[in-house]
C-alpha cells in the first residue's frame, strides 16, 4: 500500500500480482542419415537427437523396424538407452549392410549386373533404397514413457564396375601370334572402364584363366608366373588350382594371389599389367568344330576380389567389384615349309602357278614369282576367309621361287593363299586338303 503522502488525495493503489509458473521441460528431434556403400560391405547411418530441456533426459531406443530391418543394426547405445545433456546431440549409431543393388554410377548398366561375372558372386539388383525406422521414447520418472518420436534410416548399395582384359597398353591389343614350340608371355592387364579400380583398395585376388589345350598350354607352377615389371611384384602366389582336378590337359586353372607385405600397394589402372601367364604353344587336336580356329586359342580371364581372413571380424570383403572381362587370344602359327630354292632371279613380274599336286595328301608345290626385293608373305586362308598362318615370312630378293609345304597337320578341308609381296598381292589360288 503507497503511503497516503503519495495518493495525492487520489483513491488509495491497489497493485495486481500476475504469477507466472517455470516449467522444466520442452521438445525433443530426432533426425535419420542416409548413406551409399558398397553391396557386402559396411556403411553406417546415424539417428541424431536433440531436445530443448534444462536438464539431463534419457531416451529408449528401438530396433530397426520395416520390410528392410535386417539390413540395419543399432550398435550404439549398446543398452538401448540414450542419455542427452542439455545443448548436447545424441547419437545413435546404426550398421547398414545392402543385400541388394539399388543404385549405379555414370557408365554402369544391368547389362552388365546380370551378366556371368554378376550372377557369380551373387548379386541381385532392385528398385529404391533399403529403408528402416527407429522409435526414440523419451523415459520419464519411475521409468515411465513420455512422448515417442520415429526417425527414418536410408541406405543404397553400389557396385564399383571396371575392366579386365588380355592385352598390355590397350585392350584392342588381344591377339599374339607364337610360332609352334615356342613360348609367348600374355598379360593380365586393368582398365578404369567405367570405374577406376584403385578405389577398391585391392590387396587379394582370384584369376581364373581358360584356354584350349590343343593349342597351348600355360605353365602353371608357383614360380612360373611372370610377376617382375607388373603390377603383382611384390605380390605372393598362395595357391594355383588347373581344372579338371588331376587331368593331364587342363582347360582352366585358378590362381589366388595377395599383396602382404607391411605396407601393401593397391591395384590401379594404367600401362602396367597386373601380372603375365607364359604358355608354350604346340599344335594338336584342338577341341574347335572349325577348322579355321585350328590355331587359335582363346585365351578368356575372370578376376574376383576375394578375402582370404574369412575370420575377419570387420567383414572386410572387396566382393562389391564386378570386373569387365575381354578374352584374348594366341594364333598359333605351324611353319609347314619343307623347303624352298631360288629357281630364278632374271625375273622381273609377279606370278603365281596352282598348287601341285591338287587336292593334297602330304605334300605341294608353290611356284611363284616377285620382281622387286622386299618382304614376302604367303598367306593361307580357310573357307570362311579367316586366316589360318603365314606360310613364308620373309625378306626375299627378286626371281623365282619353288616353295614345298606339308599339310599334314592341316585339318581337310578347302583353303585359300595369297601372295603377298612389296606393291602385289596376287588372287587367291585354291587348295583342298585330303586325308
Amino acid at each position: 500500500t503507497q503511503p497516503a503522502d503519495m495518493t495525492d488525495g487520489a483513491a488509495p493503489y491497489t497493485p495486481v500480482y500476475n504469477l507466472t509458473a517455470v516449467v522444466e521441460g520442452g521438445d525433443f528431434f530426432v533426425d535419420g542419415s542416409s548413406t551409399e556403400t558398397y553391396v557386402r560391405n559396411y556403411g553406417e547411418v546415424t539417428v541424431k537427437v536433440r531436445h530443448t530441456e534444462s536438464a539431463v533426459r534419457t531416451y529408449r531406443i528401438s530396433d530397426p523396424a520395416g520390410a528392410d530391418k535386417d539390413n540395419f543394426t543399432v550398435i550404439e547405445p549398446a543398452n538401448g538407452e540414450l542419455t542427452v545433456a542439455p545443448g548436447q546431440e545424441g547419437i545413435v549409431r546404426l550398421l547398414f549392410v545392402p543385400s541388394m543393388v539399388t543404385k549405379m554410377s555414370a557408365g554402369q548398366s544391368r547389362e552388365w549386373l546380370d551378366g556371368v561375372n554378376g550372377k557369380a558372386q551373387g548379386y541381385g539388383y532392385r528398385d529404391g533404397a533399403f529403408t528402416a525406422t527407429v522409435d526414440v521414447t523419451e523415459i520419464l520418472g519411475g521409468n515411465a514413457d513420455g512422448t515417442m518420436k520415429t526417425a527414418t534410416v536410408i541406405g543404397d548399395g553400389l557396385f564399383l564396375e571396371t575392366t579386365n582384359y588380355v592385352g598390355e597398353d590397350n585392350r584392342n591389343k588381344t591377339t599374339y601370334s607364337v610360332k609352334v614350340n615356342n613360348a609367348i608371355e600374355v598379360p593380365v592387364s586393368l582398365q578404369a572402364d567405367p570405374q577406376a579400380v584403385a578405389s577398391a583398395n585391392l590387396t587379394e585376388m582370384r584369376v581364373r584363366v581358360s584356354w584350349d589345350p590343343g593349342v597351348v598350354m600355360p605353365r602353371y607352377g608357383v614360380n612360373d608366373l611372370v610377376l617382375n615389371g607388373t603390377q603383382a611384384e611384390g605380390w605372393s602366389i598362395r595357391e594355383i588350382k588347373t581344372f579338371p582336378v588331376g587331368s593331364s590337359k587342363p582347360t582352366s586353372m585358378e590362381i589366388d594371389l595377395q599383396d602382404n607385405r607391411p605396407v601393401p600397394v593397391a591395384l590401379t589402372d594404367g600401362d602396367k599389367p597386373f601380372f603375365k601367364i607364359l604358355f608354350d604353344a604346340f599344335l594338336g587336336t584342338s577341341s574347335s568344330t572349325d577348322a579355321g580356329e585350328m590355331f587359335n586359342s582363346p585365351v578368356t580371364i575372370y578376376s574376383y576380389p576375394v578375402d582370404f581372413d574369412q575370420n575377419d571380424p570387420q567383414g572386410d570383403t572387396k566382393d562389391y567389384v564386378i570386373f569387365r572381362d575381354f578374352a584374348g587370344k594366341i594364333q598359333v602359327d605351324q611353319d609347314c615349309a619343307k623347303g624352298m630354292r631360288l629357281v630364278s632371279i632374271s625375273s622381273t613380274n609377279y606370278t603365281v602357278k596352282p598348287i601341285a599336286p591338287n587336292p593334297v595328301t602330304g605334300s605341294a608345290v608353290i611356284n611363284y614369282s616377285i620382281g622387286l626385293d622386299g618382304n614376302t608373305r604367303i598367306v593361307l586362308y580357310n573357307s570362311a576367309g579367316d586366316r589360318v598362318m603365314d606360310i613364308v615370312d620373309e625378306q626375299q630378293s627378286k626371281g623365282t621361287y619353288e616353295l614345298t609345304i606339308d599339310v599334314t597337320m592341316l585339318p581337310a578341308g578347302t583353303y585359300f593363299y595369297q601372295v603377298i609381296s612389296g606393291p602385289y598381292t596376287s588372287e587367291s589360288q585354291v587348295l583342298t586338303v585330303v586325308h
